[in-house]
């Protein structure tokens, strides 16, 4: 069934959302499971936190 859900990426576009694992950002498509190491440098940005 994978073979499909790759086959719709490859005709419309990967659903790509940023992952960090293991201090490495990672691009992972939400549609067939695909990850790719991310090209670019990102910078972490905690939010929250009250005090």
């Amino acid at each position: 069934m994978w073979i499909f859900k790759y086959l719709v990426c490859l005709k419309r576009k990967h659903i790509f959302v940023n992952i960090i694992w293991q201090d490495l950002p990672y691009h992972y498509c939400l549609r067939c499971g695909k990850v790719q190491v991310q090209d670019a440098v990102t910078e972490r940005i905690l939010v929250g936190g009250g005090r």
